[in-house]
């Protein structure tokens, strides 16, 4: 339990969009950090110097790549289920909000569902995959408002004109979290 309330202080819950390093990262420092407190604890207040150090060290030297294991497979198995994931507004125009749509769709894993395209292609009414499009980010943010969604996922056409990024991001900062993805 105490490494699950470390994980969740760093960060790591629910984890995603943390690219791969940065979580590996996040991850080893914090189970150093854990380790370290509870060799600390154990030193200070129960048997003082005795061995039990050399057992934290190898504990915490196989926690790692044990842990993570573990950490992988739940989140391969996890992304499989109905349940998993975030539901969350992409926000973009035509070719990449279907990029992101696809890659989301195709990597569960990820932790975000697409549940609505807000874009500026008149397709009113269209889906895509299965995920509902609506025009105009006024209209959009409408149809987005009573479904609660707390997560909008905006992208950014190559280059990032400006005027362009200035739009989606006005729009997007509606929602408590709102992450950009760049070609």
């Amino acid at each position: 339990p105490v490494y699950v309330i470390g994980f969740a202080i760093v960060g790591l819950y629910p984890g995603f969009c943390l690219a791969p390093a940065e979580e590996l990262r996040r991850y080893t420092l914090t189970t150093f950090f854990v380790t370290a407190i509870g060799l600390a604890v154990n030193t200070k207040f129960y048997s003082g110097f005795d061995g039990d150090e050399a057992v934290y060290g190898v504990a915490w030297l196989m926690s790692i790549p044990l842990l993570w294991s573990c950490r992988v497979a739940a989140r391969a198995l996890a992304s499989r289920a109905k349940w998993w994931g975030i539901p969350a507004v992409i926000f973009g125009s035509g070719k990449e909000a279907h990029d992101l749509v696809n890659r989301l769709l195709r990597c569960r894993w990820i932790g975000y569902l697409p549940r609505l395209m807000i874009t500026d292609e008149p397709r009113n009414g269209a889906s895509y995959r299965g995920i509902p499009i609506f025009y105009g980010f006024e209209a959009g943010l409408k149809m987005a408002a009573p479904s609660h969604f707390s997560t909008a996922l905006v992208a950014l056409p190559a280059g990032h004109p400006a005027k362009y990024r200035e739009v989606l991001l006005r729009y997007a900062k509606a929602f408590p979290t709102f992450i950009t993805f760049s070609d």
